[in-house]
């Protein structure tokens, strides 16, 4: 066998191309659809809240799995968790995080960016709105034994059975 035709640079044809860093507006580009999905129609609140967003993103922690969008994402997320947190007092409770993030994606506060661009305390009003939709946790679940019950079944072909046999035996 000839191994001089053999080519030991295969590696370089096999691997996956390398991942460039995407700009920024693509970043922007994906944030704005985000928050549009989320119910944000006024492009310059778009604008802020996408910046704000990609702000969060560079503060996190470097973790090289985490794909350049998610990492935007996260940071739109953070940005609405901390002003819930801020604006409601929540004291990071994650169950009532998720509570006033639902409520307030249901449409109680139609005019949710606004505030969250403000400052908190600028308008009570909406807020006490959105105090009042947010669902209260369920108790905690206590184990109990549960009684046995006798489960009959029921069935029409059971009955005509049974008045067969009342006319048979007759």
């Amino acid at each position: 066998m000839d191994r001089s035709k053999v080519d030991t640079n295969y590696s370089a044809t096999y691997l996956p191309p390398a991942v460039n860093q995407p700009s920024s507006e693509f970043l922007l580009g994906r944030l704005k659809s985000y928050w549009q999905s989320m119910g944000v129609t006024d492009p310059m609140q778009v604008v802020v809240l996408s910046k704000r967003a990609l702000q969060h993103a560079y503060r996190l922690p470097e973790q090289p799995e985490i794909d350049p969008v998610a990492r935007a994402l996260i940071g739109a997320s953070a940005v609405l968790d901390d002003w819930l947190i801020r604006s409601l007092n929540l004291q990071n409770n994650p169950g009532n995080l998720k509570a006033a993030r639902a409520a307030l994606l249901s449409g109680v506060m139609p005019g949710w960016p606004n505030m969250v661009l403000y400052p908190p305390g600028t308008d009570e009003h909406p807020l006490d709105a959105l105090r009042l939709a947010i669902a209260k946790p369920t108790p905690e679940l206590i184990p109990r034994a549960m009684p046995t019950q006798q489960i009959r079944l029921f069935s029409l072909f059971g009955l005509f059975r049974l008045l067969w046999r009342k006319i048979c035996h007759t």
